[in-house]
């Protein structure tokens, strides 16, 4: 009991290795298979947690629909992923003193840093809604639904870190754990949901209308443009990046690399090229 709780929870539902199969069907899927992923997950979430779509996902269906730079919309995806990066490192920086009450008040005061950091990434892609683009609004529904899962679930471990403090029996700490225990498939699901948004977003970097052979070849930014895109991610997430998407690393940590390795990747070709 001297152990928060709620550290516990983050150990066990903010860190989930990505297994090589996932990363595999992820660099080697097509769009269609990703849209089933992301729309099979996006429908869990609503269906675990009782609530309608996101707001992002509604308001995409009610505005006119707009041409979105694709060099912006990468720009603001490596942003937010930036903001969720983060998030996830303000909560592994709980340490636990024995404290009971020192213990929950830093898990709860990390827990709302860490939701305020959620909700700027989720904002930085807010004035994209809208788009004609087909990936770009799939990448949103993904992103909005992943934000607004992970902000529900750290919300709900605020709420059960304030529980314990007032726990006085084991009946009571079962269902606390029993709870935590949901809230933990959920945010599992919700950052993993951020590498396939992060998919569906390369998918909206190709040039459809230019092709080779009957084959797409050509992105729709220039070469200046993909360099300063691998700046920013160097810049945010450092060198470890280039590494690509390996086994063993954590959603925050593939969804960069996964950007990283499609734009540096061999075959595509800048729309200034000849």
């Amino acid at each position: 009991m001297k152990k928060s709780l709620l550290d516990w929870f983050h150990n066990l539902n903010l860190q989930p290795p990505i297994k090589q199969v996932v990363v595999a069907g992820m660099i080697g899927g097509g769009f269609l298979f990703l849209v089933a992923i992301v729309n099979g997950l996006f429908s869990l979430a609503v269906v675990r947690t009782g609530k309608p779509p996101p707001p992002q996902a509604q308001l995409s269906q009610q505005v006119v629909k707009k041409h979105v730079s694709p060099y912006d919309f990468a720009q603001a995806v490596i942003q937010s992923l930036g903001f969720a990066h983060d998030a996830r490192q303000t909560l592994l920086s709980i340490q636990p003193k024995g404290d009971r009450a020192a213990d929950a008040l830093e898990s709860m005061t990390n827990a709302r840093l860490a939701i305020n950091k959620l909700r700027q990434a989720q904002g930085m892609l807010q004035r994209f809604s809208g788009s004609d683009d087909e990936p770009i609004t799939m990448a949103l529904q993904g992103f909005d639904s992943a934000y607004s899962g992970l902000i529900s679930v750290l919300n709900e471990s605020i709420l059960i870190e304030e529980r314990l403090l007032s726990i006085s029996n084991e009946k009571e700490l079962g269902a606390l754990l029993n709870d935590a225990s949901k809230s933990a498939a959920q945010a599992d699901e919700s950052w993993k949901l951020l590498m396939y948004a992060t998919t569906a977003a390369t998918y909206a970097l190709i040039d459809y209308n230019r092709t080779e052979n009957g084959k797409t070849a050509y992105l729709a930014i220039t070469t200046a443009q993909r360099g300063a895109l691998l700046k920013d991610l160097e810049s945010y997430f450092g060198e470890s990046v280039k590494i690509g998407a390996t086994a063993g690393q954590y959603p925050t940590d593939v969804a960069p690399a996964l950007l990283w390795g499609f734009l540096h990747g061999e075959g595509w070709k800048t729309s200034d090229s000849i």
